[in-house]
């Protein structure tokens, strides 16, 4: 017990570090950084959400979207001391990132309360299409760790919506019921939150988020691009070997993809610094 105690503090503060590396304030920048508390019926309570409206924010003018998802037991701050805040500085670009905790970003198996997926594609992209300047044919999603499994499925279903897709180190594979735990395996801390999401490997929540599956069903005519990083170091000993697999899936599908392999771990905070202007540079090229 002291021992799972122990790791679980570990990771917290490694976490906060991950997306700590740049100390960026958002006030030292032009853009305006709002919090908004999302009433979900869905969920049956507000979500906080944070809005990073671009500099020069001209409501007669509609702006691309990228929907940024937080890693587990995360929030809707989590991305802003990172240097997320300096790489958006002179993009014309509305980002949202709201709350999720360690939901993964899907309707619960065994949680009815906690229908996350309805929740974003029913409400919180609606909500945000008629509350702000959004151009509804350019939106982008991505995320970190469990952001970036969640932006992919979530993606992946909604083609239509999504036209560029973000995925930073994501474990693209849960229920992970074909990776061994091994004792020092990070995989002891998510675990309880992916049974209570995903339930096992043959539920529904699993076989429907699956994005091998998922990406089957994407022609090769869809107007997509599919960026991925990942870190040459990540504790999570499958992402690497996930990813690969899910590029020759990528390939045969002809779906557009970039993939790239950073020097850092999963929770040091290399890979997302390391990505971020690439990232967003792919993303403003795809949506423009």
């Amino acid at each position: 017990m002291k021992t799972l105690l122990l790791s679980l503090i570990l990771i917290g503060v490694a976490l906060t570090a991950s997306l700590g590396q740049t100390n960026a304030s958002a006030t030292s920048f032009s853009q305006s950084v709002l919090t908004d508390s999302v009433y979900s019926t869905i969920l049956n309570r507000k979500v906080a959400t944070t809005i990073i409206l671009p500099q020069n924010y001209d409501p007669t003018k509609s702006y691309p979207v990228f929907y940024l998802l937080h890693r587990w037991a995360g929030n809707n701050q989590s991305f802003l001391k990172s240097s997320l805040i300096a790489e958006l500085n002179d993009k014309p670009l509305i980002v949202v990132t709201p709350s999720a905790d360690t939901s993964w970003y899907v309707n619960s198996f065994s949680n009815p309360a906690s229908r996350y997926e309805d929740f974003m594609m029913q409400e919180l992209v609606p909500y945000m299409d008629k509350k702000y300047r959004t151009d509804t044919s350019r939106q982008a999603i991505g995320g970190f760790s469990m952001g970036g499994f969640g932006a992919l499925q979530l993606g992946l279903k909604h083609p239509e919506r999504f036209k560029f897709i973000a995925d930073i180190s994501g474990p693209i594979n849960p229920p992970f019921s074909d990776v061994p735990l091994t004792p020092k395996s990070p995989l002891h801390i998510i675990k309880n939150s992916v049974q209570v999401s995903f339930g096992d490997a043959k539920s529904a929540v699993s076989t429907s988020s699956n994005v091998f599956r998922l990406i089957q069903s994407i022609p090769a005519s869809t107007p997509l691009f599919i960026y991925m990083a990942v870190g040459r170091q990540d504790q999570f000993d499958f992402i690497i070997p996930q990813h690969q697999l899910f590029v020759d899936a990528l390939k045969k599908q002809k779906v557009n993809y970039q993939y790239t392999e950073y020097e850092g771990g999963h929770f040091d905070g290399k890979v997302l610094a390391a990505c971020l202007p690439t990232l967003l540079a792919k993303l403003m090229d795809t949506l423009n």
